[in-house]
């Protein structure tokens, strides 16, 4: 008959026990391993420069009308084949290029920013455009939903009205570069015109 056999308490073997790891600890070990990601960065840019000095024959023509001041620079852009076409009659001012964004009062800027307003509806904000020659035209002014030939679409705000009567008298085409200025007379929205040199020559000679 076997007797047992008693080991000294430091040789006798302890069942292990299993301590749960807490919860935090485990996220910790599993976020360890994971790669992370390179935090971004940014830069400051400073603003760019707007120039905030009208030419010169817009001065002059502010300074014969009543009431004029604000004068901002709204767009200069290279106008594109429907920018000319009088068949489309308007001219496009994509607002993601809009220099100087704070040209409408309140009113209008609800007026046509209307929901229920289509690009085809007479909702639009009534004002006057006036070219190199101090020659005023009616234009309205209305925001409307683009499309392009690629199937992307964008908003832009259009100058319609007499707009195509502006491009004929101003010998306006395609691939023009132009700027487009606002200003106040009194409380009415107005816009100038300033086309390429050669364009006014071309248009006075005829």
């Amino acid at each position: 008959m076997s007797l047992p056999l008693h080991l000294p308490a430091d040789k006798q073997e302890n069942p292990k026990t299993t301590v749960p790891e807490d919860k935090d600890v485990i996220l910790m070990g599993i976020l360890s391993n994971v790669p992370r990601r390179r935090r971004t960065t940014y830069e400051y840019v400073p603003p760019q420069t707007i120039k905030n000095t009208p030419p010169e024959w817009l001065v002059q023509v502010m300074s014969r009308m009543e009431g004029t001041h604000d004068p901002k620079l709204i767009i200069e852009k290279t106008l594109d084949l429907n920018d000319v076409d009088p068949r489309q009659n308007r001219l496009s001012i994509p607002i993601n290029n809009v220099i100087q964004n704070d040209f409408l009062t309140l009113d209008e800027a609800r007026m046509i920013d209307d929901d229920d307003i289509t690009n085809e509806g007479n909702m639009c904000v009534g004002a006057f455009l006036v070219d190199q020659r101090t020659k005023k035209w009616n234009v309205g002014f209305k925001q409307w939903f683009m499309t392009t030939s690629s199937g992307s679409s964008y908003w832009s705000f259009v100058l319609r009205g007499e707009w195509s009567n502006v491009v004929e008298t101003n010998g306006l085409k395609q691939g023009d570069k132009i700027s487009l200025w606002s200003f106040r007379s009194g409380e009415i929205l107005c816009f100038a015109l300033v086309p390429p040199t050669s364009s006014v020559v071309d248009s006075v000679n005829k």
